[in-house]
């Protein structure tokens, strides 16, 4: 019977030293992700701190064709108008009310400006 007390309790400090080095690693591992945090906090400050390159024509106007579907002859379609002309290497206009599918044929993008007054 001393042999197997004496493997028992062989057995359980092998356990708790088993346990012991499993927490110290749990815990290194803790210790070590704050730095990784920041280096990841870091990128992300450089990445929206330096320019990012638009993709602009020679003419400095963004390539893509608009469309704005608003009310016809307004102040606002006009508004519009001369603001998407001024970044944009294509801008046509044509009246909500009387809006058809085709017309979206070779925008990029289409605008479908309500502003409630009708």
């Amino acid at each position: 019977m001393g042999i197997l007390k004496k493997a028992t309790t062989l057995s359980y400090f092998t356990l708790i030293l088993l346990l012991a080095l499993a927490f110290t690693l749990s815990a290194c591992k803790k210790k070590q992700s704050p730095p990784a945090r920041d280096e990841t906090q870091n990128v992300l400050v450089e990445s929206t701190t330096q320019p990012q390159p638009q993709q602009k024509t020679t003419d400095d106007k963004i390539p893509l064709q608009i469309l704005y579907l608003g009310l016809p002859d307004t102040e606002r379609q006009k508004d519009f108008f001369s603001f998407l002309s001024g970044n944009f290497t294509e801008v046509k206009t044509a009246g909500l009310d009387t809006f058809a599918e085709e017309q979206t044929k070779g925008s990029d993008v289409i605008i479908l400006d309500n502003d409630g007054i009708q």
